[in-house]
C-alpha cells in the first residue's frame, strides 16, 4: 500500500518537480559559458524555463498529492515500524540489494534512460537500508554508504539533464533562442554521458557480487556488531547481561 501511495504523489508532483528541474539544470549549465553566450539569448532562454513551479500542478492535483502524504504518514505510523525485529531488517536489506543488481543488469544490458532511472530508485531505497543498519553493522558498510549516494547523484543529475534536454528540443521559441538552445544541445548530451559513465563505473564496484557474497557480508557484520554488544554487556554488567541480550532475540 505504501509503495502504491508514493508512486501516486510521485505522479502527482511530477510535473512541479520538472519544472523546477529545467530551471536550476538551465541555470548551472548557462553558468558555464556564461561568458562566450549572447546575452539576450540568454536572458530569453532563462525567461522562458523560468517558470513557477506552484503554477505547474493544478489546485486539485495539488490538494491531492497533499491528502495522499498525509495518509501515506498515518498508514507508516501506524504500520509498527518501531517494533521490527533485526532479523526483518537484515532480509530487507538483501531483498534491496537484490533488486537494485537486477535493475544495474538491466541497463547495463539496455543501456536505457529508463532502466537507469529504475537503478536510481532501487540504489536509494538500498542506501536507506544501510542507513537504518547502521547501529547493527558496526558501521561496516560506510564506505559502500558514501558510493551509493555519489551513485544516486550522479543518475540524478543525468535524469535532470536529460528533462531540460527533451524541454529544449520542443520549446525553443525565437530564432535567438532557438540557436542558442541547439548550441546546448550536444553539451547537456555529453554531460549527461559523462554521468551514465561514472554511473556506471560505481556500480559495478557496488553490484558486481553475487547477492550470496553481499548477504554473507551483511550477516557476517550483525554477527560482529551482536558480539561486540555482549562483550561490552559482560564487561559492565556481569554475567547477568548475556542471558539479558539472549532474551531479546539477539
Amino acid at each position: 500500500d505504501a509503495r502504491r501511495w508514493v508512486a501516486a504523489s510521485a505522479r502527482q508532483l511530477a510535473p512541479a518537480r520538472d519544472a523546477t528541474v529545467r530551471a536550476r539544470t538551465l541555470a548551472s549549465v548557462l553558468d558555464r559559458y556564461d561568458d562566450v553566450l549572447a546575452a539576450d539569448a540568454v536572458t530569453g532562454l532563462q525567461a522562458g524555463f523560468a517558470k513557477d513551479a506552484s503554477n505547474e500542478m493544478p489546485a486539485h492535483a495539488r490538494g491531492d498529492a497533499v491528502a495522499t502524504l498525509e495518509a501515506l504518514g498515518e498508514l507508516l505510523a501506524d504500520a509498527g515500524l518501531q517494533r521490527l525485529s533485526r532479523r526483518s531488517m537484515l532480509r530487507g536489506a538483501k531483498l534491496a540489494y537484490r533488486r537494485a543488481r537486477r535493475r544495474w543488469r538491466a541497463a547495463r544490458k539496455d543501456d536505457d534512460a529508463a532502466d537507469w532511472h529504475a537503478l536510481r530508485s532501487a540504489a536509494q531505497v538500498h542506501l536507506n537500508q544501510l542507513k537504518a543498519l547502521r547501529d547493527i553493522t558496526a558501521d561496516e558498510f560506510r564506505a559502500r554508504r558514501r558510493r551509493l549516494n555519489s551513485l544516486v547523484k550522479l543518475l540524478g543529475d543525468a535524469h535532470d539533464l536529460a528533462v531540460l534536454r527533451v524541454a529544449l528540443e520542443s520549446d525553443c521559441g525565437s530564432d535567438a533562442i532557438g540557436l542558442l538552445a541547439a548550441l546546448l544541445m550536444p553539451a547537456l548530451k555529453a554531460q549527461e554521458l559523462a554521468c551514465y559513465q561514472s554511473a556506471g563505473e560505481l556500480a559495478v564496484q557496488l553490484f558486481d557480487k553475487r547477492p550470496r557474497d553481499f548477504c554473507e557480508r551483511l550477516d557476517q557484520a550483525w554477527v560482529n556488531a551482536c558480539s561486540s554488544d555482549e562483550a561490552g554487556n559482560e564487561s559492565s554488567d556481569g554475567p547477568d547481561a548475556l542471558t539479558s541480550v539472549a532474551g531479546d532475540g539477539r
